[in-house]
């Protein structure tokens, strides 16, 4: 279902696999794979090729992100339209910040979704932003769409935030130790840096990730 998508959105834009794959930041090889289905891009890389190429999603890999993610296919009035925002949120070194909201797109989520999973401060302050690196492997992978709700600014439970440091955006988990200081840390095992909100840097609370689509609640 993907595959023949794909090679028909590369198609109209005129362009190589591995052009392609420089666009949208991944392999010659995934590419390839997804044009042969060995297997499918994940929502993120959906809306990645989509916006590279000017081809729009078709009904057919729309129903299977409904599937996954409870996506409204009607319109805004059947659901909740929460935008996909420009900025990247990097599960790693971090990446450059964006001030303000600069939209790529809209998602609309179902009413029943977001009532019954989400549970936000506000629906008017979901946003969906990309999240890149393996730091917090396996709870999110490269490449995963985070639904964050931008209406929390301070950490009252332990959860995965959205944070901006020195410029930079990064995904975190954020946990209350017994002294009453935030411990700021990565799921990754390999990832050994662990950072405590002590005052000693600035860091501001963008909004707590509620969900992933990859499927997990937060």
């Amino acid at each position: 279902m993907f595959g023949k998508w794909v090679k028909d959105a590369r198609a109209k834009w005129g362009r190589s696999q591995e052009a392609l794959a420089n666009e949208i930041e991944v392999t010659k090889g995934n590419v390839w794979a997804w044009e042969h289905d060995r297997h499918n891009p994940n929502m993120g890389q959906v809306i990645d090729i989509s916006l590279a190429t000017g081809h729009p999603v078709p009904a057919d890999v729309q129903a299977k992100i409904v599937a996954a993610l409870e996506i409204s296919s009607g319109n805004a009035a059947e659901g909740i339209r929460v935008p996909m925002l420009a900025n990247e949120a990097s599960m790693g070194i971090g990446t450059d910040s964006i001030d303000g909201d600069v939209m790529t797109g809209q998602i609309t989520l179902t009413t029943k979704f977001v009532t019954d999973q989400v549970h936000p401060t506000r629906t008017d302050a979901l946003r969906f932003i990309h999240a890149y690196g393996d730091s917090m492997a396996p709870t999110l992978n490269s490449g995963d769409v985070l639904l964050v709700d931008t209406g929390i600014k301070e950490v009252k439970i332990d959860g995965i935030y959205v944070l901006r440091a020195h410029e930079r955006l990064f995904v975190k988990r954020v946990r209350q130790r017994m002294d009453g200081l935030f411990e700021v840390s990565s799921d990754n095992p390999t990832h050994k840096t662990v950072d405590v909100l002590n005052g000693d840097h600035e860091v501001a609370v963008i909004g707590r990730v509620v969900w992933a689509w990859n499927g997990h609640g937060m």
